[in-house]
């Protein structure tokens, strides 16, 4: 939300300023991509796949960005 430009609180607040920084160092692209990756290993863990598989093939998905 902070990349959009959204006037809204954070959720966790303590974390703000690495979220700001998350937020102005990458584009909106990246952060769509990113949500996306997540999104897939989650439906890759409901269906079945190994968790720790899932969950690399989405850290290597995050670090391209």
């Amino acid at each position: 939300m902070l990349q959009a430009g959204a006037s809204v609180e954070l959720v966790n607040d303590e974390e703000g300023e690495a979220v700001a920084s998350v937020a102005r160092t990458s584009s909106p692209e990246q952060t769509l991509r990113r949500i996306d990756a997540i999104l897939v290993a989650r439906t890759a863990i409901e269906a079945a796949a190994a968790p720790l598989l899932a969950v690399e093939a989405m850290t290597v998905a995050l670090r391209a960005g």
